[in-house]
């Protein structure tokens, strides 16, 4: 399902929340990510579309259908959407089967209804797990049944509200796979809501960076790492280094090798912090501060760094 966005706008009385963009385009089959920080408006947006938020102007087209409008504005329960929220919102008193079931069961589709939860749960690997009460599993299993109760009514689209940071960082690490794998084995739409970056980049076919209700850039996570479309986009998205202020480069940019053709810097070591399979190096020269990685920790407190002119990119100056 191909979901569009045409002049939306939103305000909370004089505080505007969401700008209006001419067409805002969320592609079928996709997993279109809204990363953003805290109070950018990528919740009141993800609810615009589910109809549980109302526009104060503007359309909301799902394929060849306007589900908001001048004439038309549909319930939630009519936008044929899938839900899936950070507290997982299972019903404690139930069983794994009847969570699964209770969309079925609302809109009076109960045929073949122990053939449809059996399938759910095989997509969903919990196999067995029918019987079983949400305390009596893990997080990463309870929120495999919230995924399992959305896909069971046949969405056209799945909504994910920052389903992930209520679980540890193992976990959290797991089920970005698994939800990654399960949307596109499944082909559905989805559009997902976070504020971690590394989300975002890991899970999403396309990804629009919200800053103070606008859309500052929609990219594939390549494009909107490599060339940022603003300053915004460049700090907010991985580390970066600034050469003034409107320049920039990525930390794997600079070689601690001596390479032709590269300007040499020699820099101070603030830290050298392990990151698995390296080293992360904190940098200072005249109040400059710059990250550089390694693949050994540097023995001395200063050290040379070599950096070509064609990987600086100059961006825009954004709204902070």
């Amino acid at each position: 399902m191909r979901i569009t966005l045409k002049g939306v706008r939103k305000s909370f009385g004089p505080v505007s929340v969401i700008e209006p963009v001419d067409e805002l385009v969320f592609e079928s089959g996709n997993v279109t990510t809204l990363l953003g920080p805290s109070g950018c408006g990528k919740t009141t947006l993800l609810r615009m579309i589910s109809g549980l938020e109302t526009p104060d102007c503007g359309e909301i087209w799902f394929d060849g259908d306007c589900v908001f409008g001048d004439r038309v504005n549909l319930s939630p329960d009519k936008r044929g959407l899938g839900f899936v929220f950070q507290d997982f919102a299972l019903w404690p008193h139930m069983t794994v089967y009847e969570n699964v079931a209770f969309g079925l069961r609302a809109r009076g589709l109960t045929e073949n209804l122990k053939d449809r939860v059996s399938g759910a749960l095989k997509a969903v690997r919990l196999e067995g797990f029918e019987g079983r009460y949400p305390h009596q599993l893990s997080g990463g299993q309870q929120q495999r049944v919230a995924f399992a109760r959305a896909i069971i009514i046949e969405p056209r689209c799945i909504l994910f509200d920052e389903p992930l940071s209520a679980l540890d960082a193992i976990l959290r690490d797991e089920m970005r796979g698994e939800l990654r794998a399960l949307v596109s084995q499944l082909k559905i739409t989805a559009v997902f809501v976070t504020h971690d970056q590394v989300e975002a980049m890991s899970m999403s076919d396309t990804i629009m960076v919200m800053n103070k209700g606008r859309i500052e850039q929609k990219g594939s996570p390549e494009e909107v790492y490599a060339a940022p479309a603003s300053d915004f986009v460049a700090r907010f998205i991985g580390k970066s280094n600034w050469i003034g202020a409107n320049r920039m480069f990525r930390p794997e940019s600079l070689s601690l090798s001596k390479t032709e053709g590269a300007a040499e810097y020699r820099m101070s070591v603030r830290f050298a912090q392990f990151v698995g399979n390296g080293y992360e190096l904190g940098l200072e020269r005249d109040g400059i501060r710059w990250y550089a990685l390694s693949s050994r920790k540097p023995e001395g407190g200063e050290i040379s760094v070599y950096l070509r002119e064609e990987d600086v990119l100059t961006v825009k100056a954004g709204d902070k």
